[in-house]
C-alpha cells in the first residue's frame, strides 16, 4: 500500500472584528462541498497515456475554508494516483475564499494492467473528508453467462440439463462476453477429453447425446466450430453457443461433458465449463408407478374373469354329478317298485 501524506503546520488566528459601534463578532463557521464523493477514472486513450479526474471544492460557507492536509492512500503497491499542481497544493495551506471554488485534480498513470483503488483525504478547518476513488482493469477479461442458469463463475461454470419430459430435448444458450477493456482472444471453445483435445461436437455419447452447437433450427443442432484464426471480441461484445442434450428412453444415466474455453484472459484462460445432463427421473418413476397400477388393474380383472369361469365349470361339473345321482336314485327307486308289485 502506497501512502502520500502531503501535511504542512498551520497556524491559525481567531480573528475577532470590532465595529465602529463597539459591537464584537467573531467570524461564522467555515461549510466545504465536495462535487462527488467518489471518483472513477476512464480509461486512458492508448498506451502510455494518462487519464485525469476532477474534484471540485466549493466553500458555502461565510467564512474562509483552510486545507490543512492532503493525503493520497492506493492499495496497489504501484503508485499510479498523483495530484496535478501539487506544490500549489502542499507549499502553504490552501484558503478558500466564502462563496468561492477551487478545482483539485487528480492523474491516473497506469504502470500495470490491475485495477486499483484508493482514497484522497482532506482535512480542513470545515472537517475532515474522504474521496474513494478506482481505476479499471485494462486486462482482456470475459464472463460467461447461460441463459437457463444466468452469470456463472468467474473462473470456471456448471450447468445442469435436466428434461422435463421422458425423452424430452434440453437446450440451453451460452454467452460469452468480452468485459476487459482490451479485446479477448479465444483461442478454442470444443468439447474436450481429459488431455485437452478436442471432441467431436455432436458425438454419440450411448446413455444419450450432448451436443455443442453452432445454432439451433427446429431443434436441430448444427455443430460448432470455432476458426481456426480464433475469435476476437472487443470490450462489451458478446458471442454465443448453444447446448442441446437429447435423453435416450428408459435410462436415468446421467452424461457428464466439457466445455473448454480457451482464451487471454488474465482470470480464466482455461475457463471450464461443465455440462451435467440428465434424463427425467420422475418421469421414470411416474412410469413404473403407472406400470404397477395398470399391471394391479390387469391382474385383478385376469383374477376375477379367471375366478368367474371357475366357478361356472364348477357349476356346471357339480349340475352334471347332481344330475346323474339323481337319475341313478330314480332308477333304483323305480326298480325296487317294480320289483315289489
Amino acid at each position: 500500500m502506497t501512502n502520500l501524506n502531503l501535511s504542512f503546520a498551520v497556524s491559525t488566528l481567531l480573528l475577532t472584528t470590532i465595529a465602529c459601534d463597539g459591537d464584537i463578532s467573531q467570524n461564522s463557521d467555515p461549510l466545504l462541498s465536495l462535487s462527488t464523493n467518489s471518483i472513477s477514472f476512464s480509461v486512458p486513450d492508448a498506451i502510455g497515456d494518462t487519464s485525469s479526474a476532477l474534484l471540485e471544492l466549493s466553500n458555502t460557507g461565510s467564512s474562509t475554508v483552510i486545507i490543512t492536509e492532503i493525503e493520497l492512500t492506493e492499495n496497489d503497491e504501484s503508485k499510479e494516483v498523483s495530484l496535478i499542481d501539487a506544490e500549489d497544493w502542499t507549499s502553504e495551506a490552501v484558503s478558500i475564499s466564502a462563496g468561492q471554488s477551487k478545482p483539485l485534480q487528480l492523474q491516473w498513470s497506469p504502470t500495470n494492467a490491475v485495477s486499483d483503488q484508493g482514497s484522497l483525504r482532506l482535512v480542513s478547518n470545515a472537517g475532515t473528508f474522504t474521496i474513494e476513488f478506482s481505476t479499471p482493469d485494462l486486462d482482456p477479461a470475459l464472463k460467461v453467462i447461460s441463459e437457463e442458469a444466468g452469470e456463472l463463475e468467474i473462473t470456471q461454470g456448471t450447468i445442469d440439463l435436466v428434461a422435463s419430459e421422458q425423452g424430452g430435448i434440453v437446450n440451453d444458450r451460452i454467452q460469452v462476453k468480452s468485459i476487459g477493456l482490451a479485446p479477448v482472444s479465444i483461442s478454442k471453445l470444443c468439447f474436450i477429453d481429459s488431455d485437452d483435445s478436442c471432441l467431436s461436437a455432436t458425438g454419440e455419447v450411448g446413455r444419450g447425446q450432448l451436443s455443442l452447437c453452432q445454432s439451433l433450427e427446429d431443434n436441430r443442432c448444427q455443430a460448432y466450430q470455432l476458426n481456426e484464426a480464433g475469435l476476437d471480441l472487443i470490450s462489451g461484445e458478446e458471442h454465443s453457443f448453444y447446448l442441446q442434450y437429447t435423453p435416450p428412453f428408459n435410462e436415468v444415466d446421467t452424461v457428464i461433458g466439457r466445455v473448454l474455453i480457451q482464451s487471454d484472459s488474465a482470470e480464466a484462460p482455461r475457463y471450464i465449463l461443465r455440462v451435467v445432463a440428465r434424463p427425467c427421473i420422475d418421469c421414470e418413476m411416474a412410469g413404473d408407478m403407472a406400470g404397477d397400477i395398470a399391471g394391479d388393474i390387469a391382474g385383478d380383472m385376469a383374477g376375477d374373469i379367471a375366478g368367474d369361469m371357475a366357478g361356472d365349470v364348477a357349476g356346471d361339473i357339480a349340475g352334471d354329478i347332481a344330475g346323474d345321482m339323481a337319475g341313478d336314485m330314480a332308477g333304483d327307486m323305480a326298480g325296487d317298485m317294480a320289483g315289489d308289485m
